[in-house]
């Protein structure tokens, strides 16, 4: 079993933070662009829902990242 990731990996997950935080902007844009003219249509919760859910994989991924640097730091030690 692997405790560790490559530095490779490490940097796939950076790269899919940055995507997944590049793509919470744009649904918070088009949330407000669609709030504007109706407020809580159901477009504004699906697309609220959909930021939730993205926070939290971005979260999860970073909580991830700072596992494995722990990880690799005790290893070093």
């Amino acid at each position: 079993k692997r405790t560790s990731l490559s530095m490779g990996e490490i940097m796939t997950i950076d790269v899919f933070v940055e995507r997944y935080k590049d793509m919470e902007s744009i649904l918070n844009d088009v949330l407000e662009g669609t709030g504007a003219n109706k407020k809580s249509s159901n477009k504004e919760q699906e697309l609220n829902s959909r930021i939730s859910g993205l926070q939290k994989i971005v979260s999860d991924l970073e909580k991830e990242k700072e596992m494995i640097k722990r990880v690799d730091e005790a290893r070093l030690t």
